[in-house]
């Protein structure tokens, strides 16, 4: 046997969390400690360092649900969803779903992956420079890197805050909510915003011109007021890109 294949053989047992008797053959061992033993020290190694690495990405969802009920649901995921990356960073893209898809004590606890993830996600973002006003814009409206939309089918603003002041968790609450997640500077933020917003955020996403974005407001009562508003929590948030820098 090749050393590539030798190293592939190995790399496909720790990520598939299998000790085969045909790897062990594979290997040499020792009166102290068999080469099945080693090997197994590598396996229970990398499965810890999942489950720590989707712990540290899913702290609320970890915090809000029994130390070992969280081992379980993470050991399930990345039997399911393995990652084949030298990066850790991506293991938690599909966990929300894969919540969704279990019998779970809250219904709510999804959404709250779902949350924690394009956190992390944003943070990862690359940076980019910003327009501060209006004024100050020379090209059609975009939306920074670090951001995200959120369409999720219970508000858990009120559980992350709850979490977050480490306050007992308050019972689901149903949506649906249009939620926003970005950074700014070196902090994540996110806030609930009306349909009308995150429809009018969708079309600057898509590249659509002003006049169409604002036109998303046009069944609001005061609605040259409300676009004006809303336009401008957008520069004063960060959230608008200068493409010229």
């Amino acid at each position: 046997m090749t050393l590539a294949a030798l190293q592939a053989a190995f790399w496909s047992s720790v990520v598939d969390d299998q000790n085969s008797v045909e790897l062990n053959s594979m290997f040499l061992g020792s009166d102290e400690l068999r080469a099945g033993a080693r090997l197994a020290i590598y396996i229970d190694m990398f499965r810890a360092r999942r489950v720590e690495c989707l712990r540290e990405d899913f702290p609320k969802l970890a915090a809000l649900i029994a130390h070992d009920d969280f081992w379980e649901l993470t050991m399930a995921y990345v039997k399911q969803h393995p990652s084949h990356d030298p990066s850790l960073a991506s293991l938690g893209r599909d966990l929300a779903d894969f919540v969704s898809q279990r019998s779970m004590e809250r219904p709510d606890l999804s959404d709250l992956a779902a949350l924690e993830w394009a956190r992390a996600e944003v943070f990862e973002e690359a940076n980019a420079a910003v327009v501060r006003a209006p004024h100050e814009l020379t090209g059609p409206l975009q939306l920074i890197p670090a951001f995200r939309r959120l369409q999720l089918q219970w508000d858990v603003c009120g559980l992350w805050s709850a979490l977050e002041a480490g306050e007992p968790a308050p019972a689901p609450r149903a949506g649906p909510v249009d939620l926003i997640v970005w950074r700014k500077d070196h902090t994540v933020f996110h806030v609930l915003v009306s349909a009308d917003e995150a429809n009018a955020l969708s079309l600057v996403a898509a590249g659509r011109p002003l006049d169409e974005i604002c036109a998303v407001f046009e069944s609001h009562p005061n609605a040259l007021e409300r676009a004006a508003r809303a336009l401008g929590s957008w520069f004063a948030e960060s959230w608008i890109r200068d493409p010229t820098r």
